[in-house]
């Protein structure tokens, strides 16, 4: 199992605060699709959105780094 996914199963219920990942292109990608991934799936719509957002301008980090 990932980090991420193992760190996940540890914290099941808890909530993760969306943070976009740096720069314009990514911060443009989420207000234009914001509403289509609303639409789509629905109340998680935000939470993949930003999942999204951090795998196409994301930077390679640990989840560690957010830890605190």
């Amino acid at each position: 199992m990932t980090d991420i996914r193992h760190w996940m199963t540890l914290c099941d219920g808890a909530e993760l605060a969306e943070k976009a990942p740096p720069g314009r292109k990514a911060e443009r990608f989420i207000k234009k699709h914001k509403k289509e991934f609303k639409k789509r799936y629905g109340k998680r719509g935000e939470k993949v959105l930003y999942a999204t957002a951090w795998k196409n301008f994301g930077e390679s980090v640990s989840i560690r780094d957010y830890l605190d």
